[in-house]
């Protein structure tokens, strides 16, 4: 029978784990950090005899990490396990896991503000490292999930620490992948290392699928810069401030000034053909509805189709659900689809409820007055896929998606979000939420379509369409448009971004002198603004023949 363990209470000390001879890590002669199952044991057997809270407990964390119940003999595991009771081992892991709630949130927080750019981060709990990941955004960059494990990083993050180096902006190649990434320790003055925030970039994918192509180049800044409400707020200093009221536009890095531009060349090039051989525009050529234009005639064909998806469930009364589900990176113009779809119908209801920024009796609410309305009513839930964690967005959704055939109500929804590269990768994201299978078994598969981001013929068709539409509001019709505007347009990652287009279009109108139906490239501007000089140079080099020369334009 095995011998009963002294109380460690009646004999104790007050070191750190780090202060005993049997500190279960030894360095090997190349530098590295390895542990030691031979002091481990010792410091259990000596940890059970004489009490130590401080010390026990961080062994205990080694233990977890090193995963010894899995690896040690039977008798050596029978021994942990008495520690592990003695030192209530379960409340150093509980503590453990509330301590990095607050980390999983900030992984979170950062993840959202940065959605679709190739960039992964992620928290990894080390007391448990076979099932390490507790929180994890964009984790399609490595195709990690929830419980993915990292039982290597203990020993190097401790052998990093050992030598005083960070484990910063370092590369990955694994077969074709590479990795631009940074592991950041998160060390507990009682415990030790715990855990690690990672940050891993997708090299490859920015460099050979984004930075070859315009459009992918202009999608990538709209998710880098999407923003989501604005404050009143100055995170300036005092002299910067002052210099952003005398008009200073932004912080300009040397290191980015030196490989400036407005694009690859082979992007330049084609923007140059295309605008270059636009002799006129008429715009019913590229419309899908009301004012919402596209200039790829794949990408119009596919969303005309969904036009007439949603508009037959506007039209008649069919007692099916009629519910869609609609992809799109932010900036290509979602909202103002289906807000033009349902401005093209009489007497159809439009409400527009997005789920990022409406509580749940406000969501209730809106369903609610949609299917009462004594006309038929589009519903447009948009950002489907905020509030990721919450149960209460969807389980309110549900009865109202049900609403054709429960209750005889005639109701059309669009559930629009920007997960993913795809409707499917929305689906996807969906689907792992509470109550996202129910969801999406009310949304078929017919009915998801996705808006494709603009590229330069997209561009060029919503400021035409602005022009000619703030110009007729103001009474200042535009016939012609000079093509080095549209090249400025083209040519401007910003203004890929359909909303801020649309903005920046109609203020250009405005500066349009009374009597003059052309819209030129000085319109674009205000009196002083330093893009314009810096452009213009940039332009006279690369596109001189496009200056003087315009466009025809007709609705």
């Amino acid at each position: 029978m095995r011998k009963k363990s002294r109380d460690p209470q009646t004999a104790s000390e007050s070191k750190r784990l780090e202060e005993y001879e049997f500190y279960p890590f030894v360095v090997d002669d190349g530098g590295h950090v390895e542990f030691s199952a031979e002091r481990f044991v010792a410091a259990v057997r000596h940890f059970l005899t004489t009490g130590n809270p401080i010390a026990a407990r961080e062994l205990i964390v080694i233990g977890e990490q090193n995963l010894v119940r899995d690896t040690f003999p039977s008798d050596d595991v029978r021994t942990y396990k008495e520690l592990f009771q003695t030192y209530d081992g379960a409340s150093v892991i509980h503590d453990n896991s509330a301590y990095l709630e607050n980390y999983k949130r900030i992984v979170h927080l950062i993840g959202q503000s940065f959605p679709n750019t190739g960039i992964e981060i992620l928290v990894h709990d080390l007391v448990n490292p076979s099932k390490a990941v507790i929180a994890i955004e964009h984790g399609e960059v490595t195709g990690r999930t929830l419980g993915h494990g990292a039982t290597k990083l203990v020993l190097d993050l401790k052998t990093r620490r050992y030598h005083n180096q960070d484990k910063l902006n370092y590369e990955l190649n694994i077969g074709a992948r590479r990795f631009k990434c940074t592991t950041i320790p998160i060390f507990r003055p009682e415990y030790g290392l715990v855990g690690a925030i990672c940050i891993n970039v997708d090299v490859r994918f920015l460099r050979e699928e984004v930075l070859t192509d315009n459009q992918r180049v202009h999608a990538f800044f709209d998710n880098l810069l999407r923003t989501d409400f604005e404050l009143d707020e100055n995170i300036l200093s005092r002299s910067e401030y002052q210099a952003a009221l005398q008009g200073k536009r932004h912080f300009l890095d040397e290191a980015i000034r030196a490989v400036g531009g407005t694009g690859t060349a082979s992007a330049q090039s084609a923007t140059l053909r295309l605008i270059g051989g636009l002799d006129s525009v008429v715009l019913s050529r590229f419309k899908v509805a009301g004012r919402y234009t596209r200039f790829d005639p794949a990408i119009r064909e596919q969303l005309l189709d969904a036009r007439l998806a949603i508009r037959s469930g506007l039209t008649s009364r069919t007692g099916n659900r009629e519910n869609h589900l609609v992809w799109g990176r932010p900036g290509t113009g979602k909202t103002f689809l289906i807000h033009e779809i349902a401005g093209e119908l009489d007497g159809v209801n439009y409400v527009e409820l997005n789920l990022a920024r409406v509580g749940e009796e406000d969501l209730r609410a809106g369903c609610t007055a949609a299917i009462e309305s004594a006309t038929p009513s589009l519903v447009l839930i948009d950002e489907v896929d905020a509030r990721p964690d919450a149960a209460w967005p969807y389980e309110t959704l549900l009865p109202f998606l049900d609403a054709n055939v429960e209750a005889d109500r005639h109701v059309v929804f669009v559930l629009a979000g920007s997960s993913g590269e795809s409707a499917k990768d929305l689906a996807q994201a969906i689907e792992k939420r509470p109550k996202g299978k129910d969801l999406l078994s009310r949304t078929p598969e017919p009915n998801r379509f996705a808006v494709d981001p603009l590229g330069v013929g997209d561009q060029i068709s919503v400021a035409i369409s602005q022009f000619l539409g703030e110009g007729a509001n103001v009474g200042r019709p535009i016939r012609r448009v000079e093509k080095a505007a549209l090249y400025y347009l083209a040519s401007t990652p910003y203004l890929s971004n359909a909303r801020q287009l649309a903005e920046f279009a109609a203020r250009a109108v405005r500066r349009v002198p009374e009597g003059e139906e052309r819209l030129k490239y000085d319109h674009l501007f205000g009196a002083g603004d330093p893009e314009n000089k810096e452009f213009w140079v940039g332009m006279n080099r690369d596109a001189a023949e496009l200056v003087g020369r315009y466009v025809e334009v007709s609705p």
